[in-house]
């Protein structure tokens, strides 16, 4: 995301106990988000939480890559031990546009290449306590418009594993 929160307004009650959030509220681009949860302490650490994401009208920009606008319910909730998210993101529009590049030069350069493949680093091991279990909706289809198609895509997956190993399930038509 590369526009900056704006208009960032609300309320974090700190007590000994907990940590409130209340109706936390900022712009992001045309978008709107709201944050609100507890989480509760133990000897001043966070232990048990529950947080709430909304968010409406939300701008995405993978530069030279894609546009969408999202909207989401999200949950957090557990313990540091464990926790879950929980939700649904809503694609409410959204334009896939990179070009793919089919030169036989560099599908050559590609498979006689003699160096290793690069391999995903693997995230800090406390993503490995972080349920998924996110569905993916959209109101519209999502355009494909680059030099290789022009169409039309409609998601309805959902995200699940954890935040270390995620996985998809579902289909796009």
């Amino acid at each position: 995301l590369e526009e900056p929160l704006q208009s960032v307004s609300g309320r974090i009650v700190l007590t000994p106990e907990a940590i409130d959030l209340q109706d936390i509220t900022a712009d992001l681009g045309d978008g709107k988000i709201m944050l609100t949860g507890t989480a509760e302490l133990t000897n001043g650490i966070p232990d048990k939480f529950n947080l709430n994401l909304d968010a409406g009208q939300v701008p995405v920009d993978v530069p030279d890559t894609l546009e969408m606008t999202l909207n989401s319910q999200l949950t957090w909730a557990g313990t540091m031990d464990k926790s879950v998210i929980t939700g649904q993101v809503d694609i409410f529009e959204g334009t896939y546009y990179k070009d793919v590049d089919l030169s036989l030069i560099s599908i050559a350069a590609q498979t006689t290449r003699k160096s290793r493949p690069k391999v995903r680093e693997p995230g800090p091991d406390f993503l490995k306590n972080i349920g998924l279990n996110i569905y993916v909706t959209r109101r519209e289809a999502i355009a494909v418009d680059n030099n290789l198609a022009s169409m039309s895509i409609s998601p309805d997956i959902s995200i699940r594993g954890t935040a270390y190993a995620p996985s998809l399930d579902g289909r796009a038509v």
